[in-house]
């Protein structure tokens, strides 16, 4: 596949995610209040990154942040 096929195919999925956002956000708001969605969210991402880290082999690279 050449690279301007797979600019174009990563530019549409990430359009077609991006826009389901608002009406998830929206939907979520009204069944939660906005901190708990931010706690959960911030929580999700945390969770996902640390999987990545975990896959790549590179969780070592954390214990090497200072605070």
């Amino acid at each position: 596949m050449r690279n301007q096929t797979k600019a174009y195919l990563f530019a549409l999925s990430a359009v077609v995610l991006w826009s389901t956002v608002a009406t998830a956000f929206k939907i979520a708001l009204s069944q939660v209040d906005f901190i708990q969605l931010l706690f959960y969210s911030s929580g999700v991402a945390t969770i996902i990154l640390f999987v990545i880290l975990l896959g790549q082999k590179k969780l070592s690279g954390l214990l090497q942040l200072s605070k």
